[in-house]
């Protein structure tokens, strides 16, 4: 029993290392199956790295030659947007040419029209300024020029005999004189004194004629008297100065009427002879004022005072009012020369005067 076991025994511990044996090989086939797997392994991936580096170097060239051409097509885009912008910039600037060619046009245009409007107001102020030349020198001629008409307004009293005289005195001459001014001229009186003095010696009047005798004739009955009526220093200047007004005036003709007196109105601050001056310049004729010393000046306070204080005041107002000129008389010729004086401003003062507003409103280089 003992045997049989030592043999199992014996018999049992060869196979153990044949097993082991067998085992061991075992082991080395599979450990060198599982190199030889390992190595195919490596080499498979070192065939797929290989592949992908290769790969990723074809698709790192593609990436870089796709760059490429991007950084081409934009260097081409921008070298378009360049170019479109160039093309924009011609345009505006061709746009803009234009558009100052067309406004330096529509300026020259302007200035044409501007010097053309110029020119015809030149050519109308030019002929303004002919017409006004023609119209003076037509009022000038006395062959053409209004007619005068002069209505002398003369304080007959005492203290103006020596006036009168010399108005009787001078009359040939001074209406020869008269008609150099204006060839058709015409000469009325009228002789006033005080209104209370006899009614035919109140005012004595001829009407505007031209005929030197029968206005001779007329003034030489004239006395320069006045009665016991008159005993205040005033007279009856606006009655004078009424009838004178009323004159049949030639309506074209320059209408005139020229007062000569010592004394004042015996109306209060002659308000009545202002008005009526007021009027016949209104309907375009002129009152003038010549103021004779009266006799006394000088001597008697009373007359002095009343002459400078009173009546220089009232003969001032009347012209004033009848837009004439107020001139102390010097000596008995005032009357007639202030005829002459009157008569040449009122035929020249006109005609000079539209003309020198023409002038005037003529502009540089149309004189």
């Amino acid at each position: 029993m003992r045997r049989r076991r030592r043999q199992e025994a014996e018999a049992f511990g060869t196979s153990l290392a044949d097993i082991l044996t067998t085992a061991l090989g075992c082991v080395l086939l599979l450990f060198m199956v599982a190199v030889m797997h390992i190595r195919t392994t490596l080499s498979r991936e070192q065939d797929a790295r290989e592949r992908a580096a290769q790969a990723l170097a074809l698709r790192s060239a593609d990436l870089n030659a796709a760059q490429a051409a991007g950084d081409a097509a934009r260097g081409r885009q921008q070298a378009a947007e360049a170019a479109l912008a160039e093309a924009r910039a011609a345009a505006a600037a061709a746009g803009a040419a234009r558009a100052q060619a067309l406004q330096d046009r529509d300026d020259a245009q302007r200035q044409a029209d501007a010097r053309a409007a110029d020119l015809d107001s030149l050519r109308a102020d030019h002929e303004r300024l002919r017409d006004a030349a023609r119209v003076a020198l037509s009022e000038l001629d006395p062959r053409t020029a209004s007619p005068v008409d002069v209505m002398l307004v003369i304080d007959g009293t005492r203290s103006m005999k020596a006036n009168l005289d010399a108005t009787r005195a001078n009359l040939r001459a001074t209406l020869d004189a008269l008609r150099v001014v204006s060839p058709t001229a015409r000469v009325g009186v009228v002789v006033f004194r005080d209104r209370n003095e006899l009614p035919a010696l109140r005012l004595q009047s001829h009407p505007l004629t031209a005929d030197e005798a029968e206005l001779g004739t007329f003034l030489a009955d004239i006395e320069a008297t006045s009665t016991g009526r008159d005993r205040d220093l005033p007279e009856w200047l606006c009655g004078g100065l009424e009838a004178a007004v009323g004159a049949a005036w030639r309506p074209d003709a320059i209408k005139l009427v020229i007062g000569v007196s010592d004394a004042g109105s015996q109306a209060p601050e002659a308000a009545p002879c202002v008005r009526l001056a007021a009027d016949f310049r209104a309907l375009g004729g002129q009152v003038h004022m010549l103021s004779a010393r009266p006799r006394g000046y000088g001597r008697s306070r009373r007359i002095t005072r009343h002459f400078e204080g009173t009546v220089l005041e009232q003969h001032a107002r009347i012209a004033a009012a009848g837009g004439g000129v107020h001139v102390q008389a010097e000596d008995s010729n005032a009357l007639l020369q202030e005829v002459l004086r009157a008569a040449f401003r009122s035929r020249t003062a006109q005609p000079l005067d539209s003309l020198r507003r023409a002038v005037d409103a003529a502009p540089p280089g149309v004189e």
